[in-house]
């Protein structure tokens, strides 16, 4: 090996240096090159890597080596000649250099390995009920909960079966069921996702397939979650009796168009409790989304978002924004968009009356439901298997714009269940 090196450069070998001396060195430095190249620029890295650090590093390291295997000789490199004490100021300054540049690499490859970066990313689409609904598609409970139910209830005539009545708000609770059964198997930061999993989930063949497993006269107790080629088992996640507020919903709207469905939270009561220096902006604590089941999608790992349950929508009719809005309550989110599309949809409400209209929310093995829904139609729903309970104060918070497609004309309404207000100028 030091031979086929020597031979490789002659013009470099001076007899005067005792180059089979430091000739591990020489191989060990080689290899190090070779790694770094190797390990940069192939496709599959596009950027630096913990094993590239490491072998800067190391280059760095080999300074008194080599300054050491230089002691009391004379170099001829470079067009010129060299003492010792040049040689190893050059050779030292040169390494110094190159532990310099370790250290930014490795805060730079930190700053983008290791932590979460801001993103820009699609919505999603799906025309259900002969209207365009779009949600947030990135780790949020709006990437297929509330679509996918919208896609299996659209199958059924829900007008004919009646606002709130026994058949309807049976059937929503039944959709809720099947999509957080997907959800607990499938939900997970987006680039954690089985592939295929969302346009499986969200797809029209799949609402008609899972459609079938709805009985409309008995309630089911679980159903499994769809199955997906390659993919494990579900572990439940159930924010039910966790999720105590601290989250805010606005939407805005101008004359020029513009729209935004903005929604926000800490998760629990102050999140983190941690303050992010004097900026007053606290931190939340939604890693409790998360799940320890090895090779879950939602599996905690560095770098990673949460499930969330956040759902920041709009209605579109005619490629333009008809109605945005955003309900508030953890789990309920999914449910009542639901409930609220179909309010306006299906049932033709005011975009007031779509927020403030009674609701239903499945928790766990209970159905809960406001006082605006009747005795005569409690008991219809027990007899179909249901145990009822009240969900007074369970139903989470609604605000929206309406806005007339013909005139331009913007309607807001706020839900009368917590503080909130519409406001036009």
């Amino acid at each position: 090996m030091t031979a086929a090196i020597l031979a490789a450069f002659p013009d470099f070998v001076r007899p005067e240096i005792n180059w089979h001396a430091i000739a591990p060195e020489l191989v060990m430095v080689a290899t190090i090159v070779v790694a770094l190249l190797v390990d940069v620029f192939t496709p599959e890295h596009s950027k630096w890597t913990a094993s590239s650090i490491a072998g800067i590093g190391m280059l760095a390291a080999l300074v008194p080596v080599l300054t050491l295997a230089y002691e009391n000789e004379t170099v001829s490199m470079f067009g010129g000649s060299y003492v010792v004490d040049d040689f190893a100021l050059v050779m030292k300054g040169l390494f110094l250099l190159a532990g310099y540049l370790t250290v930014l690499i490795s805060t730079n490859y930190i700053a983008e390995g290791d932590y979460a970066e801001g993103e820009y990313y699609l919505l999603l689409l799906s025309a259900v009920f002969g209207m365009m609904v779009m949600a947030s598609s990135r780790d949020l409970i709006g990437i297929f909960v509330a679509l996918e139910m919208l896609n299996l209830m659209e199958g059924f005539d829900v007008k004919a079966l009646g606002h709130n009545s026994a058949d309807y708000l049976h059937l929503v609770s039944e959709a809720k069921k099947i999509a957080f059964a997907d959800r607990a198997a499938y939900l997970a930061d987006r680039g954690s996702m089985p592939k295929g999993a969302l346009q499986m989930l969200i797809s029209k063949e799949y609402a008609a397939k899972r459609r079938g497993e709805i009985d409309l006269q008995k309630a089911a107790a679980s159903y499994p979650a769809g199955v997906l080629a390659g993919s494990g088992s579900g572990a439940p996640v159930d924010f039910a009796g966790r999720d105590f507020g601290d989250t805010i919903y606005m939407t805005v709207a101008d004359s020029q168009g513009n729209v935004v469905s903005l929604i926000q939270s800490l998760f629990d009561s102050f999140g983190a409790g941690i303050v992010a220096g004097d900026t007053g902006i606290t931190l939340h604590n939604r890693g409790s989304g998360f799940v320890l089941t090895p090779g879950h999608p939602n599996q905690i790992a560095p770098g990673k978002r949460p499930l969330h349950t956040l759902v920041p929508a709009m209605i579109l009719k005619d490629g333009r924004p008809w109605v945005s809005f955003g309900v508030m309550g953890g789990d309920n989110q999914g449910q009542a968009h639901a409930q609220v599309v179909m309010n306006l949809v299906d049932f033709g409400m005011n975009v007031r009356d779509a927020g403030d209209a009674a609701r239903m929310r499945h928790m766990g093995a209970n159905l809960a439901l406001e006082s605006g829904i009747g005795s005569e139609v409690r008991k219809a729903l027990e007899l179909k298997g249901h145990r009822i309970t009240e969900g007074r104060g369970a139903m989470g918070g609604y605000q929206a714009i309406m806005i007339d497609p013909k005139t331009g004309l913007m309607m807001g309404g706020s839900d009368l269940r917590k503080d909130g207000l519409a406001i036009g100028w």
